[in-house]
């Protein structure tokens, strides 16, 4: 393959030569080594059957499924590495990041509400977002933030005021807004494991980076066990997300169709949206959310952010995340997680 190809040329063919030694195996498998057979039972070209011979097996003299067997499951490995390692650029510094418990995190009091009455008790409230790096404005005071844009959702587990059964809530957002304070109180928190990988799981943080590939294999084995360890206790969020990111409905084109949750003081715990969005949610609006204190119409307002973080960037950030997420993240979230979602 040629070094001038893309990221993505490469992995094709390698996607390509993979699929025509999975065939190549069945074969073999079934004591078939010849070419002819090969190019009219299993459909294999005079091309694909040239490159298996002079690039897999290249000894003229392997002709017995013995022999050729063995060249074609090292090739296959070969390949996949290759995979794994072409996905790892791929994903460069894309990342599921989870907030497990948003509300602690924020110091929020009220519970919201839910069609329009206080709800009694909320038992689960967290945040997921396959996204980048954070971004860091100042505002007028000079009080640092931090934004993280991708796309998510927050998600309260709550009891009604009106029942005792326990209800599930997803609010789809676009980013997170915070002082830069809270996200480091995340970050700092107590360490659920212990050792030089901590600051990936964390009381109030969790983090999956979708480009370990590219550590050292050392360390790739093991943050390949923790990431496993935390998708799978985030499992059905991780699974939800994914999902999400499928729905071309929720992908923002302009400042008006972007949500994002804030956590800054004069929008604490409200979802940002602008004042032309605002009134296609009315019926929203009025029933309320749980575990936020509801919408917040003024993001077109916010111009020490809007100045800093042009709209541009967030709309062509979010898009890259989710075609990068679709194409090369998908596997290795899933594979985390213990299966297809």
């Amino acid at each position: 393959m040629s070094d001038e190809l893309s990221i993505e040329e490469r992995i094709k063919e390698l996607n390509y030569q993979e699929r025509i030694l999975e065939v190549i195996k069945d074969a073999v498998m079934n004591n078939i080594t010849n070419p002819d057979v090969l190019r009219e039972d299993y459909g294999l070209t005079e091309n694909e059957i040239e490159w298996f011979f002079s690039e897999v097996v290249k000894e003229k003299f392997y002709t017995t499924p013995s022999q050729i067997l063995p060249l074609v499951e090292k090739k296959m490995t070969e390949i996949r590495k290759k995979l794994k390692k072409l996905r790892g650029e791929a994903l460069r510094d894309l990342k599921a990041i989870i907030f497990p418990n948003w509300r602690k995190l924020i110091s929020a009091r009220f519970p919201g509400l839910y069609y329009g009455k206080m709800i009694r008790a909320i038992s689960r409230n967290s945040i997921i977002l396959i996204g980048y790096k954070e971004n860091y404005w100042q505002d007028i005071y000079g009080n640092e933030n931090a934004a993280i844009f991708g796309l998510g959702f927050f998600y309260c587990e709550f009891v009604p005021a009106t029942s005792n059964t326990v209800l599930n809530h997803f609010e789809v957002i676009h980013g997170i807004l915070m002082p830069k304070a809270i996200l480091d109180k995340a970050k700092n928190s107590a360490p659920v494991i212990r050792g030089r990988f901590s600051e990936n799981y964390r009381e109030f943080y969790g983090l999956i980076k979708l480009d370990y590939y590219n550590e050292p294999a050392t360390s790739r084995r093991f943050l390949e066990g923790l990431y496993a360890r935390i998708a799978r206790e985030y499992k059905t969020l991780i699974s939800k997300a994914a999902e999400l990111i499928r729905d071309d409905s929720i992908v923002p084109k302009d400042l008006d169709s972007l949500v994002l949750l804030s956590a800054l003081p004069e929008s604490f715990n409200k979802l940002l949206v602008t004042s032309n969005k605002i009134e296609e949610l009315e019926e929203k609006v009025e029933r309320g959310i749980p575990g936020l204190m509801g919408y917040d119409p003024s993001l077109e307002k916010m111009n020490d952010f809007l100045r800093n973080i042009k709209v541009e960037h967030i709309i062509n950030e979010i898009n890259h995340i989710r075609t990068t997420f679709l194409k090369y993240g998908w596997d290795v979230l899933s594979s985390l997680v213990g299966g297809a979602f």
